[in-house]
């Protein structure tokens, strides 16, 4: 998580397990959410995203970028730049002047994981919202876009230099309900312009209004997840 360098006996056993960790935590993550543990879920979720990526919980998600270093993170935090989106959507001028100490192959690698990094957008629907009742179940439609992908055309691996090898992308799409529990979840992938899902929620056996959330994780990058607050309306069987 940190980019230590090690031994290359080391190397090699590391290179091993991070081969399977992901997998692992996949399953991990199938074995929690049968169980309705949300927090651990979505710990293990980031967790996958640490490993994917080197890096630790509370690192900058600009440390995913190439050529980026914790002054050069501190030299962005002064101009405004928090993550991977701002460097996108900065102005000419105050992105150059925050890549300015690096040679044009470097902003060019950097404009290449800038490109690769999913921009995610989210709409969602209650579709039964209407007539939910207790011991019934609610479904949540929900609608994926992705910014920059042409029809037919490959997404291409993870950018993810120091993982140990090439990667592709999934997400998860997780519905918390009352008491912290996980009561829906579905494991995608986002390779075209546009994806739906759907989503349903057993709903419980009293009737009242609830809060729930909804959240898309990735598996691979950090900073681009996202959440959303929903009330359902339950009224009695």
């Amino acid at each position: 998580f940190n980019r230590t360098p090690i031994t290359t006996d080391l190397t090699s056993d590391q290179r091993f397990i991070l081969e399977h960790a992901v997998r692992l935590l996949q399953g991990l993550v199938d074995v929690i959410s049968s169980c309705g543990w949300l927090t651990p879920a979505l710990h293990s979720m980031e967790l996958s995203q640490q490993i994917v990526q080197a890096t630790t919980w509370n690192a900058s998600p600009l440390m995913q970028l190439p050529h980026f270093t914790q002054s050069l993170v501190e030299k962005a935090k002064k101009l405004k730049i928090e993550d991977v989106f701002d460097v996108m959507n900065a102005e000419d001028g105050t992105r150059d002047k925050l890549l300015e100490g690096l040679t044009s192959s470097q902003v060019q690698d950097v404009a290449r994981a800038c490109n690769r990094f999913p921009v995610i957008s989210l709409e969602y629907k209650v579709q039964n919202a209407d007539v939910l009742v207790a011991n019934g179940s609610a479904r949540i439609v929900v609608r994926l876009g992705r910014d920059a992908v042409e029809e037919e055309a490959a997404l291409g691996p993870v950018y993810a230099p120091y993982y140990a090898k090439e990667k592709e992308e999934s997400w998860w799409l997780v519905v918390g309900g009352p008491g912290n529990a996980l009561v829906a979840i579905k494991r995608i992938t986002i390779s075209k312009a546009s994806v739906n899902v759907k989503l349903d929620v057993e709903l419980g056996d009293d009737a009242g209004t609830f809060d729930y959330m909804l959240y898309l994780m990735s598996d691979s990058y950090q900073g681009c997840d996202q959440e959303y607050s929903f009330k359902l309306q339950v009224k009695a069987s």
